[in-house]
């Protein structure tokens, strides 16, 4: 259930990315690990290893992957 922080960080992340254009590679990887940073301190893994900062960029970065193309077919579709 923790893992439901970073998955929707990503996922607004990436929403919000894809409304404002295309993100350069430094913002988006900026973004990602302190979205992951902010994730891993508010459910307290960082107490058992920071490794798991790891883990929740992949998670950030996977939501983001998600909802990135799909406001982008959304907005299409309605022709903005």
């Amino acid at each position: 259930m923790v893992e439901v922080i970073p998955i929707l960080s990503g996922a607004i992340l990436g929403a919000m990315l894809a409304a404002t254009g295309r993100p350069s590679r430094w913002m988006l990887a900026s973004l990602v690990v302190v979205l992951a940073a902010c994730a891993t301190y508010a459910s307290g893994e960082y107490h058992g290893s920071w490794g798991y900062l790891l883990v929740d960029a992949g998670l950030v970065l996977a939501g983001a992957a998600v909802s990135f193309p799909a406001v982008r077919a959304w907005r299409a579709l309605l022709g903005n």
